[in-house]
């Protein structure tokens, strides 16, 4: 057997003669020592009558004691009928495939499975939310080397950020991700499972939206602009309270959506919420009051007196380009500049809308959630729904833009109605209406 000193002496043999040296270690291991006073590990056995040999390394970067290890597992390899040397290509080729099946990989995979499932807003939101969030972590690693511990990690520096919503919906996505490839049967475990109660519970309920009572103090701020938010998002925000669309339906608005001589903004269905299960919804008819067909035709006015390379096809363009619409982030920035942080979203103009109509203006819930662009789980109802209400609609928008025109500073306590046959008494007992000039009603809100 070999001994370390015996190795040395070995390698000065080989160089002295300039000639290869074998020195035999046990059971077929040995060091062969070269002229040039470099010296390797093998191991030469017989599998199936034919002889083979595998190397170990060189020494001494691959000392005795780890040449002696290496062999013999593969000596017991060899016993089991196993080539190791063939076992070793196999598994470099297997190394170089995983290598290539990156977190990333399967992550691009899952999402193309997917495309033809999703709406192209859910299916991009998603998108950018992995880029952000969990690819530059773990998007580069094998999927196979990611374990439980490293995801968690990945997941707690999200959640070290404050953002706890985002760490729980990163590892929904992870999952799902996880669980695509054990279908594509690339893997057998989910190391994703169950590793909800590590962290911290995310918060359950709506978005934060201001009471009534704080809508004219936020006017005054949005007109003060003392938070110094650019004449689009001042907009943007107005048109939130005046259309009550979702934020990512009013950011994507396209002009060609836009038809000011109808009043009406329609939104197509594959840019609408979409609940699972369901099928693309409707195209989203959004009546537009007197003060939103200004707004939009304004908007639109500027974006043809700018040079043809900076116009835009949407309605609220992006600050870096025109070939892009407004960050779905910016509404958010704008009320945390304006002190509204935890108080009000862009999201809680829907419910602030809501609120006008039900307790000011004694509208249905009904008439309110077919403006809001609620769909119904019944295949039925969700036909029947397509046409309901648009005529009361085209009323209550109206009314809800003159009631919050009634709370901006220095506006009279009442709010005047032009075309006041539609507010009748007979046609809508609910509503306080009482009788002023001829052609005028004055309604209390």
């Amino acid at each position: 057997m070999l001994t370390d000193l015996a190795c040395k002496s070995t390698i000065s043999s080989a160089r002295e003669s300039k000639k290869t040296i074998k020195k035999f270690d046990r059971q077929g291991l040995y060091l062969e020592a070269r002229p040039n006073g470099k010296a390797y590990w093998n191991y030469k056995y017989r599998i199936r009558g034919k002889e083979l040999k595998i190397s170990f390394g060189p020494y001494p970067l691959i000392s005795l004691a780890e040449a002696r290890e290496k062999h013999f597992a593969a000596y017991k390899q060899v016993k089991e009928g196993i080539d190791p040397s063939q076992k070793r290509q196999q598994e470099a080729v297997q190394a170089k495939f995983d290598t290539a099946n990156t977190f990333k990989h399967w992550a691009v995979a899952w999402l193309d499975h997917n495309i033809n499932q999703w709406s192209d807003n859910h299916y991009q939101t998603i998108k950018r939310r992995l880029e952000k969030d969990l690819l530059p972590g773990v998007g580069h690693l094998p999927i196979k080397d990611i374990t439980r511990k490293r995801l968690l990690e990945e997941l707690k520096k999200i959640e070290a950020r404050g953002s706890l919503e985002i760490a729980h919906r990163s590892l929904g996505y992870a999952h799902n991700i996880f669980q695509y490839a054990i279908n594509e049967e690339y893997l057998t475990k989910n190391v994703a499972d169950n590793l909800s109660g590590s962290l911290q519970p995310k918060r359950v309920g709506y978005f934060p939206s201001m009471p009534l009572e704080e809508l004219p103090n936020f006017l005054r701020k949005l007109e003060r602009n003392e938070a110094q938010l650019s004449l689009d998002t001042r907009e943007a925000m107005e048109a939130l309270m005046h259309t009550l669309v979702r934020t990512k339906e009013l950011i994507g608005i396209k002009y060609s959506e836009v038809f000011l001589d109808q009043a009406r903004l329609i939104i197509p269905g594959t840019r609408m919420k979409r609940k699972k299960g369901c099928p693309i919804p409707q195209d989203h008819v959004v009546p537009l009051s007197r003060q939103m067909v200004k707004l939009f035709a304004e908007r639109k006015r500027r974006n043809e007196t700018l040079e043809p390379h900076l116009q835009s096809q949407y309605v609220f363009p992006s600050e870096k380009g025109p070939h892009k619409h407004m960050s779905n982030g910016t509404i958010g920035k704008a009320l945390f500049r304006m002190g509204y942080r935890g108080i009000h979203t862009g999201h809680g103009f829907r419910a602030l809308g809501m609120g006008i109509a039900k307790e000011k203006l004694g509208y249905y819930h009904d008439i309110i959630d077919r403006q809001l662009g609620h769909v119904s789980n019944d295949e039925l109802k969700r036909s029947y729904d397509r046409a309901l209400y648009l005529s009361q609609r085209i009323e209550m928008m109206q009314r809800v833009s003159d009631y919050i025109d009634s709370q901006k500073p220095n506006a009279r306590s009442t709010v005047r109605m032009q075309n006041a046959i539609s507010y009748s008494y007979e046609t809508h007992p609910q509503y306080h209406v009482f009788y002023g000039k001829k052609d005028e009603y004055v309604i209390h809100c």
